[in-house]
């Protein structure tokens, strides 16, 4: 008789640890997968930047249909540029319908009657008049970039023209206006150069 109230009272407290156990167990596992969750989620997939456009590279010339500007998208993530514009001194063009420019990306703004070849890794944008603006003054202008609500979202300017910055001369037949290294941007003139090989939708 004895014996078999011990073994009872041993399966009972068996039963009772293994209870306590499965439940304390369960509870640190739940505990600590959520604490892994939580951690690995913020250090594999931290919050994109925004998107950011500048005016990268621009080329001004005697004949309109080279003319053209580069925008570069230095932000984390695609900006859709449909309906923004862009202004020299006198007049402004509205882009049409166009894939946004993914983060790190190029677009290039040409006017319709533009040859220029540009690479397929770039956004195309082609106005609907055959310059840029009013088309760019070799003597000085601006450029103006706006998004479609009309905020200003960046501008340059060279030559006779400081609404910008002053400092930036007329570069030479054959050359651009580019910002040195690439998307460099401090609203200032010393963000720019002259460089003797145009680099349109590519890196500086």
């Amino acid at each position: 008789m004895k014996a078999r109230y011990l073994l009872f009272v041993a399966v009972l407290l068996f039963g009772l640890v293994g209870v306590s156990y499965q439940v304390t167990h369960a509870l640190f596992s739940d505990t600590a997968q959520s604490a892994a969750n939580t951690f690995t989620a913020a250090a594999e997939f931290p919050t994109p930047q925004p998107g950011k456009i500048i005016i990268n590279e621009a080329v001004n010339s005697a004949t309109d249909s080279e003319e053209w500007v580069e925008l570069y998208n230095s932000g984390g993530s695609p900006v859709d540029v449909t309906g923004w514009k862009v202004a020299d001194a006198d007049s402004d063009d509205t882009f049409p319908s166009v894939s946004p420019i993914p983060a790190g990306g190029f677009a290039v703004v040409v006017p319709s009657t533009s040859t220029l070849v540009i690479p397929a890794s770039a956004i195309k944008i082609q106005l609907s008049n055959g310059t840029v603006g009013s088309g760019l003054n070799a003597s000085g202008d601006k450029l103006v970039l706006s998004d479609s609500s009309n905020n200003e979202i960046d501008k340059m300017s060279y030559a006779s023209n400081h609404d910008a910055f002053t400092g930036l001369g007329v570069n030479g037949s054959g050359q651009s206006m580019a910002r040195s290294p690439n998307g460099v941007d401090t609203d200032t003139v010393g963000d720019w150069v002259s460089n003797a090989t145009p680099t349109p939708g590519l890196t500086n």
